[in-house]
Order: structure tokens, then sequence, then C-alpha cells
């Protein structure tokens, strides 16, 4: 090896150090860590104590570790059949020439840089069932009030609608999508006879499949490890219905100290994250339009 390729190689390595060194100190050696306090019974006080599996095997006898998984894969689902729904038709309205389209791309996606414990505050107000603008405007059209999130069956469907609030990002991947498609493929289908649904459905679906992907991936991720709208508006309730993962092993490490047992909640979490990532990934070829294939 030259000189010069010795000192090239040894800038490399530079320049990829701090990146390495993140990943190790911050990614992998946590996750380790986690996996060996799983192991063990330690309250963060005293010194722990091996135990094996024993709380692997008193989580699958645990029944709260059932409900908050069947309650997160609800709100999962929901919100992102939800989200993605309103996204993607605001972005296809976005993406045509209406006048004043540059401002509200900027007001849609406003909410998303908004911080989460702002965002869930500021909808604490508009679900108040006395005095929120959600009842208000139930009020004046002569419907009922709602309970919202204080509600045990209206809790998650309450968080579906401040989740496609926050859905600026969607929003914006969307329209770069979109503005991707070839006009010659839509003029294709115009000189056929077909009409906007035969372009959406025939062309405009298909070249933006990728993008869809994407946004249900890292939306699925993302949504499964809620925490916030849980820990900030309902504390879980009422009776457990927002009783999400993330929130019940924060709960049980944080407020009961049962480290080890939280640990193994986030171990296996994060397996099953793993396991319906890779399920994603593997039909997902059965649905999504490459160009380049």
């Amino acid at each position: 090896m030259s000189i010069r390729m010795r000192k090239e190689a040894l800038f490399a390595y530079a320049c990829i150090t701090p990146l390495i060194c993140g990943l190790l100190f911050l990614v992998i050696l946590p996750i380790i860590l986690v996996v060996v306090v799983s192991l063990m019974k330690w309250s963060a006080i005293g010194t722990p104590r091996f135990i094996g599996l024993t709380n692997y095997i008193r989580m699958f006898n645990d029944g709260f570790i059932y409900k908050s998984l069947r309650v997160t894969i609800y709100y999962a689902t929901g919100s992102i059949i939800s989200s993605l729904t309103y996204a993607l038709l605001l972005a296809l309205f976005l993406n045509m020439k209406v006048p004043g389209r540059t401002v509200f791309r900027s007001i849609f996606f406003l909410p998303y840089v908004i911080p989460s414990v702002a965002s869930a505050l500021i909808w604490m107000w508009v679900f108040n069932v006395d005095f929120g603008l959600l009842n208000y405007g139930l009020g004046l059209i002569g419907l009922p009030k709602s309970l919202w999130v204080f509600g045990e069956k209206t809790a998650v469907p309450s968080m579906f609608i401040m989740s496609m609030w926050v859905s600026g990002n969607y929003i914006i991947i969307f329209l770069a999508g979109l503005q991707d498609v070839p006009r010659s493929l839509l003029e294709a289908v115009e000189i056929d006879g077909g009409n906007a649904w035969h372009k959406f459905r025939s062309v405009t679906l298909p070249m933006i499949s990728p993008v869809v992907f994407y946004n249900f991936l890292m939306g699925m991720i993302s949504n499964l490890q809620n925490f916030n709208s849980a820990y900030i508006m309902t504390s879980g309730g009422p009776n457990d219905a927002t009783l999400f993962t993330v929130f019940y092993l924060v709960r049980e490490a944080f407020k009961r100290s049962n480290f080890g047992y939280a640990c193994s909640i986030a171990v296996v979490f994060f397996a099953l994250i793993v396991i319906l990532t890779a399920f994603v990934f593997k039909i997902a070829n059965r649905f999504v339009y490459y160009e380049g294939r």
C-alpha cells in the first residue's frame, strides 16, 4: 500500500470514528446492558441479583403485558391507517396547482415540528369534556358530548385524531413522491380515456408505492413505541385503556423499581418489533414497485 493510500485510509477511519463510537456506546452497549439486567432482580438501589429467566417467566404470566400489547397494536394499526390516508389525501391536494399551496404546505407541516409535550397539552385542552373545542363543535350541531381521551372506549380512537394532526412528515414525503411520477404516464391514461381515479390507481399509486412503504414502516416503528401521549394525557388510563407497552415498562422501572422486569419487557418488545419489521420487508416485494426492476 502506498503512502497516499495509507493516508487516505487513516483519514477515512478518522472520519468514521465518531460514528463507530456513537454506535458502540449509545446503541450496542446499552442493548447488551438491557439484556444483562433482564436476567437480574434489581431495584436500582441495592446490589443486582442474578435470577436467570425468572423475569421472562413472570412476564408470560402477567396479564398486564398482554393487555398492553393489544392496546399498542390497536393504536399503532389505527394510527398508521388514519395518518397515512390523511397524509396521502392532503398530499394529492397540495400537489395540485391551487392558489397558496406553498402556504398550505407550511401550515400542514407545522404541527410536526411542535414538541410532543406541547402537542399533548394542546390536545388535552381540545379533548376537554366541559370546555374543549371538539365538544363545543359537537354541541353546535346538536350532538352529545364525548369523553374523548377520558373515556375507556374513546381514548385510543381519540389519539388517532392527534396522530393525524402531527403527520406533516408523511405529507412532505408523499409530496416528494408525487412530484416524481412521470407526466407522460398520466397523459397516456388520459389519451386512453381514463379519469382521475384510473390515473391514481394505475399510475400514481404504483409509482409512489416505495414512498408508501417507507412511511408505513417508519410509522409502524414509531407508533409501536408511543409513550408521551399516554404519559402526559392519560397516565395509561382510563382502566388501562392506553397502557402502551413502553409506558408499562417505564412504569415498572421508575415507579415500581422493577428494573430487571422492565428490561425483560424491553427485550421481548424489541424482538417483536424486529420480527414485525422483517415480516413487512418480506411481503413488501408483492406490493412495492421499483422502477429500476
